[in-house]
């Protein structure tokens, strides 16, 4: 599948100063998301922002940091991750994936989803070994993610949020058939 936004670029700023032309006028509808990229997303160590520009126009963005998460017994086995006899996995966590509201809707965020698959899959051995992706969903975009493969790995933290996670396994699976292009 190709699209317009292929083109766009990814760049990333982990000890950098985001340029403040491209995030000031960012808005994605929810003022939390909002406010970090406007306020906190360039302070030092917080996570590592990826934004997606078309030119100077900032499109989205998001957020990666590192972690480790506890996985069901339930989830490894649906999973096919191999019994090592840990609870404990490490992972990437997607803090914030956000759209410029007036870009949703028109595949900016299939396309992020990808970029950021791409990008798992090549840093996978070059910032320390991972084994899924996370993201703690709203409810309300709980099925963006789940078309992607991302499925629940616990209850809901409360009752707005879930955490979702997709196996790198099933990531290159679904990315197999770009990487053959």
């Amino acid at each position: 599948m190709t699209s317009k936004w292929r083109a766009a670029s990814l760049t990333s700023y982990y000890a950098a100063p985001i340029p403040a032309s491209n995030i000031n006028q960012f808005c994605c509808g929810n003022p939390e998301i909002d406010v970090f990229l406007h306020q906190s997303a360039d302070a030092p160590r917080i996570a590592n922002i990826f934004l997606l520009q078309d030119h100077s126009e900032l499109l989205g963005f998001f957020t990666l940091q590192n972690d480790s998460l506890e996985l069901s017994r339930k989830f490894r086995s649906s999973h096919s991750l191999k019994n090592l006899g840990i609870n404990t996995y490490p992972a990437i966590v997607i803090n914030f994936f956000a759209v410029a509201k007036q870009h949703q809707n028109t595949h900016i965020g299939f396309e992020m989803m990808v970029k950021l698959f791409e990008l798992a899959l090549a840093q996978k051995f070059k910032l320390g070994s991972y084994t899924i992706i996370c993201v703690e969903s709203l409810k309300s975009t709980r099925a963006y993610y789940e078309q992607f493969g991302y499925s629940a790995i616990s209850r809901p933290h409360s009752r707005d949020t879930v955490m979702l996670a997709i196996t790198l396994d099933e990531v290159a699976n679904i990315m197999q058939p770009w990487q053959n292009n």
